[in-house]
């Protein structure tokens, strides 16, 4: 996928870091996410677990949970998304199987608030292992 259309500063900041944390490697780990160097994202990440089931959220920061107007920690994505899960999983298929970052430009008419947009990359993470076990969404809404 061409990364090279991302130009929201957060959204840079965002992958810069993951390259970072990849130093060479095809994804970082998990581990290798540290809080502290990025208080800037917080509000803005949402961490999914790769389950058997799809995905689940670990982690929602506060802003992404204002922007959809509930605490989000725990929600499968069919629960999220709903009717919009058909369009949108195909992201997080793709993250998962390649283990590349994912960008995405949509509305919020998933969540019935279709006059809000935003701009979100995905960043693939392992958990020890080879295959991506983790996804790292940052989100700019406009």
């Amino acid at each position: 996928m061409d990364l090279s259309s991302v130009t929201d500063s957060r959204l840079t900041r965002a992958l810069a870091y993951w390259r970072e944390k990849a130093a060479g490697r095809p994804m970082p780990d998990r581990r290798d996410i540290n809080p502290a160097e990025i208080p800037d994202l917080l509000p803005w990440i949402l961490l999914w677990d790769v389950v058997p089931s799809g995905y689940r959220v670990r982690l929602a920061g506060t802003g992404i949970c204002d922007a959809v107007g509930r605490e989000l920690k725990g929600v499968d994505f069919e629960a999220m998304h709903g009717s919009g899960t058909a369009e949108i999983k195909p992201d997080y298929d793709y993250v998962v199987r390649e283990g590349k970052p994912h960008y995405v430009e949509r509305s919020m008419w998933w969540s019935h608030r279709s006059y809000r947009s935003y701009k979100r990359v995905l960043l693939p993470f392992t958990n020890g292992g080879d295959a991506c076990a983790l996804i790292m969404g940052v989100t700019s809404f406009l």
